[in-house]
C-alpha cells in the first residue's frame, strides 16, 4: 500500500484570512512556553522578533534571520533588532552561533532549551511560581479570572 498523504487541518476563520483556513506556515508554541517566566518577561520588540525568527525557521534550529528580512518584516532598526536579539540570549530562547558582521554575511542563530531551566518549575506546569511574575498575585494560576 502506499502513503496517505495527511489532510490539513484548517484554522478557524478568526485565525485566517485564507478562506479555506489553510496556512502554509504558521508558528507552534507550547503551553509552557507561552506561560513561561523567560517568555512572559519580554518585552514587546523581543517577544516579536522571537515569533519571527519562530515563523521563519519552521521547525529548524539553527536559521539566518538577515538584516532585510527583519527590517522589511518588523519595520525595525538595527538597534532595536539587537536589544531584543541580546535580550532573548539573556531569557535562554536564543543564542548567536556565528556572528558574521565581519564578513558580511547574516548572523547564524539557533534556539535554545536554557530556558527551561533557568526558572525551575518543580510541579511542571510550565508556568512560574506566581511570586516570579511580575503582576500577578501570589497563588493565582494562570490564565485565572482572564475570562
Amino acid at each position: 500500500m502506499g502513503k496517505r498523504k495527511a489532510e490539513k487541518t484548517p484554522f478557524k476563520p478568526w485565525m485566517t484570512t485564507r478562506p479555506d483556513g489553510i496556512e502554509n506556515r504558521y508558528v507552534r508554541m507550547g503551553n509552557t512556553l507561552m506561560l513561561s517566566p523567560a517568555v512572559r518577561g519580554l518585552s514587546g520588540s523581543a517577544f516579536m522578533v522571537y515569533c519571527y525568527m519562530r515563523l521563519d525557521a519552521g521547525e529548524n534550529q539553527g536559521f539566518i534571520f538577515p538584516r532585510a528580512r527583519y527590517h522589511g518584516l518588523l519595520g525595525m532598526g538595527p538597534n532595536t533588532f539587537l536589544r531584543a536579539v541580546e535580550e532573548l540570549e539573556t531569557a535562554g530562547l536564543l543564542k548567536v552561533r556565528d556572528h558574521n558582521a565581519h564578513r558580511q554575511k547574516p548572523n547564524v542563530y539557533v534556539f535554545t532549551e536554557t530556558w527551561k531551566t533557568a526558572y525551575a518549575d518543580p510541579a511542571g506546569s510550565g508556568a512560574a511560581p506566581a511570586e516570579k511574575v511580575p503582576g500577578r498575585a501570589p497563588n493565582k494560576p494562570p490564565g485565572d479570572g482572564y475570562y
